[in-house]
């Protein structure tokens, strides 16, 4: 019997013109504080969210998500935003296996996020 470990991928799509935005509105000096506030700030969520999984907690897990959401909305990741929106609503429905696998999915969006904003050197100008 041969066992296979599944790796799965995610394609991140960022929505840069909306991080263009973020940043413009605030100027190049605060536009980057901000933006490392921001990305700081998905990463810690982020982290909250699993150990909330962790520790089998869905009122914490669900909280951190809608934090997620309101964050990834202002960074312009639609992906993360949606999925995070997948985990409040599986916080309620009892489906172990599936808030299991969407939690592991928001993780990998995440952080393939966070480096995609990284790699792209935002801002765009």
């Amino acid at each position: 019997m041969r066992v296979s470990k599944l790796r799965p991928a995610e394609v991140v799509g960022l929505e840069f013109d909306r991080l263009e935005r973020f940043w413009r509105r605030l100027g190049p000096e605060h536009g980057e504080i901000a933006l490392g506030i921001a990305m700081e700030d998905l990463a810690l969520l982020l982290q909250e969210a699993r150990v909330a999984w962790e520790m089998g907690d869905r009122r914490a897990l669900r909280m951190r998500a809608l934090a997620l959401q309101g964050t990834a909305e202002r960074l312009g990741m639609p992906q993360v935003r949606d999925v995070a929106g997948d985990v409040i609503a599986l916080c309620a429905a009892g489906d172990e296996a599936a808030l299991a696998a969407i939690v592991e999915r928001l993780q990998r969006l995440g952080e393939g996020s966070l480096c995609a904003v990284w790699d792209a050197q935002v801002p765009v100008v």
